[in-house]
């Protein structure tokens, strides 16, 4: 198995609160924390507005309660930076 970064746990931890995962959430920080590493405000920040939107900024299609209403019915765009974000996530919930 290979060793996390900082980011890798961020966005394990990300991930889980935008799938309302919260006992997931905590033990992801849980273990960010245990390794030495700890949350600064840019993650803080994701943290909160993936909470407040309530669905995932990349990958899935867990936005069910938001279709139509911002764009109007139109496919949402997603930046590349979100689709990698989507991809790295899937890749470290699959180790």
């Amino acid at each position: 198995m290979q060793s996390k970064d900082r980011g890798s746990y961020a966005l394990l931890v990300q991930g889980a609160v935008m799938d309302g995962d919260w006992t997931g959430a905590v033990e992801e920080l849980k273990q960010m924390t245990e390794v030495g590493f700890y949350p600064n405000s840019r993650n803080l920040n994701a943290w909160s507005e993936g909470m407040e939107r309530g669905c995932r900024p990349s990958g899935g299609n867990n936005c069910q309660n938001n279709v139509g209403v911002y764009y109007g019915g139109r496919r949402r765009r997603r930046s590349w930076k979100k689709k990698r974000d989507g991809i790295w996530l899937e890749n470290l919930r699959r180790q």
